[in-house]
């Protein structure tokens, strides 16, 4: 379900925005979250598939709350944020707000078809969804794409309404891991079964080749990295639990 989370203070903005989406593309009444704590670390856990603030909050906190966003997620997006007008913004106010990563100002007098095609362009554009052949953990924490070698997990390890979201590039062994990792699920992996199976043998490898590349695969998991449990004395298992 798309998720659009909306920073206002203002309690009629939220109906408004409402009607432009009655009826449209799915969107359903249940998913516009209003928030008006201007935080970026309270926006970024609400995990929204758009956000759009409120230009008009008090003290400058739209352009401020715009610029800690930018600063957050450094170089990579996590979702496309469009600022509400009360009508259509100066050129100055636009310039201001692409610079500082917004896709758009909108004027609350936009037509609502035309506000629906900006949002179905900017989700293509922050679709970060694996492409091809892809292998799920049971509770969807983690999938990977056999195509690509791309890694998605969840934002968060308890619960599933988190996105996907990349994680960084794995090596090949680190990939190799992980693929038998979820290709068999619980199942306990020695150490030797994996040296045997990812490294040619001859290559004078040892078990704690194993734990090092692990090691740097966990890291790379980030909030998922709790499912590679080591089994003591034996190797390795992935076993997906939800700690809720």
């Amino acid at each position: 379900m798309k998720k659009i989370v909306l920073v206002t203070c203002d309690p009629h903005l939220e109906p408004a925005l409402q009607r432009k989406l009655t009826g449209a593309d799915n969107w359903k009444r249940t998913d516009i979250h209003v928030l008006n704590k201007v935080k970026a670390s309270s926006i970024l856990r609400s995990s929204p598939a758009i956000l759009f603030v409120d230009m008009r909050l008090p003290n400058n906190e739209a352009w401020i709350l715009l610029d800690a966003l930018q600063k957050a997620w450094a170089d990579s997006p996590l979702f496309p944020i469009f600022g509400l007008c009360p009508t259509q913004p100066h050129p100055p106010e636009l310039i201001k707000a692409l610079d500082l990563g917004a896709e758009d100002l909108i004027g609350q007098d936009t037509p609502a078809p035309l506000l629906l095609a900006r949002m179905r362009s900017s989700l293509r554009k922050y679709d970060k969804s694996p492409q091809g052949e892809t292998l799920t953990s049971r509770r969807g924490h983690i999938q990977i794409c056999l195509d690509t070698h791309q890694v998605f997990v969840r934002a968060e390890r308890n619960g599933s309404d988190h996105p996907l979201v990349p994680v960084p590039s794995l090596t090949p062994k680190e990939f190799g891991l992980l693929h038998l990792f979820l290709s068999r699920q619980e199942y306990v992996w020695t150490r030797e079964n994996l040296l045997n199976i990812l490294w040619e043998s001859g290559s004078n490898s040892f078990p704690r080749t194993v734990d090092k590349h692990v090691e740097m695969l966990r890291r790379k998991l980030g909030p998922a990295s709790a499912f590679v449990k080591t089994v003591p004395g034996v190797g390795y298992q992935f076993m997906e639990v939800n700690t809720r």
